[in-house]
């Protein structure tokens, strides 16, 4: 089942989102399901998968949707097109990077530091979440709102995604302190705007919003203003509490 599945993704899927999730996946399946040797089978696939994604042409190493062809991203959304570098793929691209390389290290640490394949592929996954880390915060973070952007390079360059923010709070060593806290405060200072009967939206509020949706399938539809406050464009949700409350929870347990 795993080879099937990792074959598929390789194989069939161009959407460098759905890639990039379904690595992180497959990732936690191979994680919890299989024994170390067994990852060896599986390791040069899943690092070609993670190598399949659509990145930034400028070289920052985040995940990018073609401006002129932008694509539906990854976050839960159905119908929402992000276009430039990404924010939240990019971010599970991290995580399943960082997965990659304890997984290695596992192996690594197994033999004693004798495999030196599994050495190797440690050293390019702590190298590419770095990067990934670094690049995100550079060209993505908003030092005047103390919160991440959405994208930058398209036409949601001036959203902030909310579920994006708290699961970059929620990834294990991805902030700082000040970091984590600022997001938390930007979080605490909206909560009347953002959530509503224990439900979130993923933009701000009706000044912010999504400017392109998926209306048909023939394309992408420019009429993204009559969609505001609804379904996935200023809608609220639960689906993703599962990274929003333990982040909130790290600043304020009740």
């Amino acid at each position: 089942p795993v080879r099937i599945f990792v074959f598929f993704i390789f194989t069939y899927v161009n959407n460098p989102q759905i890639i990039s999730i379904c690595t992180f996946s497959s990732l936690f399946l191979i994680f919890f399901c299989c024994p170390p040797f067994s990852f060896l089978r599986w390791a040069s696939a899943l690092e070609r998968s993670l190598n399949a994604t659509t990145l930034d042409p400028e070289g920052s190493g985040l995940l990018w949707s073609n401006v002129s062809r932008p694509m539906i991203g990854y976050g839960f959304q159905d119908t929402i097109v992000k276009s430039g570098v990404v924010l939240y793929s990019s971010l599970l691209h991290w995580n399943a990077t960082m997965l990659l390389g304890n997984m290695a290290r596992s192996v690594v640490d197994d033999d004693d530091g004798e495999n030196n394949e599994m050495v190797a592929l440690v050293k390019r996954m702590e190298k590419r979440a770095e990067q990934i880390r670094a690049s995100t915060k550079s060209l993505l973070w908003n030092d005047t709102a103390g919160v991440f952007m959405a994208s930058r390079g398209g036409k949601e360059e001036h959203v902030i995604d909310v579920w994006g923010n708290a699961l970059a709070g929620a990834l294990p060593g991805f902030l700082t302190a000040s970091e984590s806290k600022s997001i938390f405060v930007w979080f605490r200072e909206r909560k009347t705007d953002l959530f509503y009967e224990g439900q979130i939206r993923e933009t701000p509020s009706s000044t912010q919003h999504w400017e392109s949706v998926w209306v048909n399938e023939k394309g992408v539809g420019e009429a993204a203003g009559a969609t505001v406050q609804r379904y996935q464009n200023g809608g609220f949700w639960a689906t993703p509490h599962h990274h929003v409350l333990p982040f909130l929870a790290i600043h304020d347990k009740e």
